[in-house]
């Protein structure tokens, strides 16, 4: 498990909130945000000047709010992220 910098871990929360900031359901306004092949179902937040990427899915959508599970948070280097949120999807 990678450790990160409490900056930068500052930092994807603060991504993670500004997405569900402005809409509950931000993840139907790009479609480059959805994820397909084996991660079907799965959105992702990226963080250019990190390298960073958070794989995430909707677990429940209601007007007022949205639930959302985390997959994983990981660099984009040699797809780490995407190799780590397809060992622990369980959708």
């Amino acid at each position: 498990m990678q450790q990160y910098p409490k900056g930068d871990i500052n930092k994807i929360f603060k991504a993670i909130i500004q997405r569900f900031r402005s809409n509950a359901n931000p993840h139907e306004i790009s479609p480059t945000w959805r994820l397909r092949d084996d991660l079907y179902g799965a959105y992702k937040i990226r963080l250019l000047d990190e390298g960073i990427r958070i794989i995430y899915r909707v677990a429940e959508e209601l007007p007022t709010h949205t639930v959302i599970e985390i997959y994983a948070i990981g660099p984009r280097k040699n797809e780490l992220a995407y190799q780590v949120a397809k060992r622990r999807k369980d959708w």
